[in-house]
């Protein structure tokens, strides 16, 4: 296995709490994120607490065609993360700096 840094983009549990389960909808809302010809966007929210997930879904409707996108976010807290990382072997906590401890500053600094 090779050796070096890993960077990730975890969710906190605070920002979590900031979502709320919605739907919205709009005509190209996004300036043509989803596709190059007119289409609706037609988006929901759905939180799920108990698993500290939030799915953002959309449909996108264009004049041909219709599809959907599904977007899970999960959220953490460091515990979960720590333990992740220890039981693929990614890394050696005993010889890195408190994972634990750079975690939660992570996670707290985010929104």
């Amino acid at each position: 296995m090779e050796e070096g840094p890993c960077l990730l983009h975890e969710h906190s549990l605070a920002a979590f709490e900031q979502h709320e389960a919605s739907a919205a909808y709009g005509a190209s809302p996004h300036s043509g994120f989803w596709s190059a010809k007119p289409y609706f966007e037609f988006r929901n929210t759905f939180k799920y607490d108990a698993e500290q997930v939030i799915l953002d879904k959309y449909a996108i409707v264009e004049e041909e065609r219709t599809h959907t996108i599904s977007n899970w976010i999960q959220h953490f807290s460091p515990e979960p993360l720590r333990r992740e990382f220890e039981a693929t072997g990614f890394m050696d906590l005993a010889s890195a700096m408190s994972l634990e401890h750079r975690l939660t500053y992570l996670l707290q600094s985010l929104p």
